[in-house]
């Protein structure tokens, strides 16, 4: 297995895993919709940051930072914390078939190495309360949790934050 940045030219692969993991999910409101927004700025650094595992030249898990308050600026409200030098982490997929093998482990450790780099002092990440594998990956990170919230009237989540580095 081999964890990358994707680019556009993984633009399709990206797309067929998002359906693919939407299409499995056991409770719809564990992810939530991708705005055509968010979409448009996959590939954009300055907007997000995505690393995927690949088996072969299959795409099998991603998961993203993503650097920009259209992402992130609800939890900071709820938080009540700047967004000054933060990222959410999210977008976090894995092929059902490839789950429970530590894959997203090693993408996340790979992606908070990239946050250290670029000077990132927080980050936020959102769970649904019945996700418990992804939970366990963050406090496996020292993520705290925080707050439970529900987003757009419907979505039930753990509001987690990691600090990378002093203010």
């Amino acid at each position: 297995m081999e964890i990358r940045k994707l680019d556009k030219s993984d633009s399709q692969k990206l797309e067929d895993l998002i359906k693919n993991v939407e299409d499995n999910l056991e409770d719809e409101t564990f992810w939530l919709p991708i705005t055509d927004k968010s979409r448009e700025h996959f590939f954009e650094e300055s907007w997000t940051y995505f690393l995927g595992a690949f088996d072969g030249d299959e795409l099998i898990g991603a998961a993203g930072l993503f650097f920009n308050e259209h992402e992130f600026g609800e939890s900071c409200k709820a938080l009540g914390i700047k967004n000054d030098n933060i990222a959410q982490y999210g977008r976090a997929m894995i092929r059902s078939d490839y789950r429970n093998k530590g894959i997203m482990k090693q993408i996340l450790g790979n992606l908070l190495e990239h946050a250290k780099k670029i000077g990132i002092n927080k980050i936020v990440a959102t769970v649904h309360p019945k996700n418990i594998p992804s939970q366990k990956v963050l406090t496996n990170f020292k993520f705290d949790n925080k707050l439970k919230v529900v987003k757009n009237n419907r979505y039930e989540r753990y509001i987690f934050l990691l600090e990378l580095l002093e203010a």
